[in-house]
């Protein structure tokens, strides 16, 4: 965690568009990455967050599950775990599908096991690599699968959503609503966080620019691993960044935040 007096990491799930501009002076764009990342599974995103940034998801029964070669460029502790896809949400086309799964997701996948599985084409090691997985257990209705099967067939909403934490107080969101206005396609769009400091804003598929405004004395941290560091001050603090959206895609940004005393 950052101990900046006023830090906000930016984490975007949305990793196939990462098109991000951020107010007074400051523009950066973010370089496009083969695979998301197991730390982007954090509390609150919503499914259909994971399902747009996927590649490849699917339902399936682990067949098999070995050690992939470390002569093939795969990292240490690192598995490879072929599946019997059952029902394709997204890219698994054939009747079996293989993935691998690195140390640091933590998919403790045995064979016999049902699984959703959210992958990307890695294409360091040529293969599909898991970035989240959800074990179902048998004769249990999956509320996760259940919602993939709407996002499939069409019924959910595209949108831009977004969730804020606190880094005290056990994350809970403690300080004043954040505005976010979403303008695009000749429309102008606003809300505001709710108590859970989150939003959602359902719209067309397109282009959009978001604009995040906070009522109070603001900085930002970027996450190391995107470049490095980049702090801008005032009040109220303006926060923009690019979305592109096709039809049922659901962009989701994770704020983590931190209020500064006068």
């Amino acid at each position: 965690m950052c101990s900046l007096p006023l830090t906000i990491l930016i984490i975007n799930i949305n990793m196939k568009n990462p098109i991000i501009l951020l107010s007074f002076l400051i523009f950066l764009a973010l370089p496009e990455t083969a695979s998301a990342s197991c730390a982007l599974t954090e509390n609150g995103t919503p499914v259909c967050a994971f399902w747009t940034s996927a590649d490849v998801v699917f339902l399936g029964k682990a067949l098999k599950v070995e050690n992939a070669p470390k002569n093939e460029g795969f990292p240490e502790g690192a598995r490879k775990i072929r599946f019997q896809v059952q029902q394709n949400f997204k890219g698994a086309d054939n009747p079996t599908f293989t993935v691998v799964s690195t140390a640091d997701c933590g998919l403790n996948i045995k064979s016999g096991q049902t699984w959703v599985i959210y992958a990307n084409n890695d294409i360091v090691v040529k293969s599909f690599s898991a970035f989240r997985g959800v074990k179902i257990e048998p004769k249990i209705i999956s509320d996760e699968a259940e919602t993939l099967k709407n996002i499939t067939a069409g019924n959910s909403d595209t949108a831009i959503s977004g969730r804020f934490v606190s880094a005290a107080n056990n994350g809970a969101y403690i300080y004043e609503p954040v505005e976010i206005s979403v303008a695009g396609g000749g429309k102008l769009l606003t809300a505001k966080t709710d108590t859970n400091g989150a939003f959602n804003i359902p719209v067309p598929d397109g282009n959009y620019q978001v604009e995040l405004k906070f009522p109070f004395k603001a900085s930002f941290k970027w996450n190391e691993n995107l470049l490095g560091t980049a702090l801008v001050e005032g009040i109220p603090t303006l926060f923009r960044y690019e979305v592109r959206l096709n039809d049922g895609d659901c962009q989701f940004n994770f704020f983590e935040v931190s209020k500064s005393t006068p």
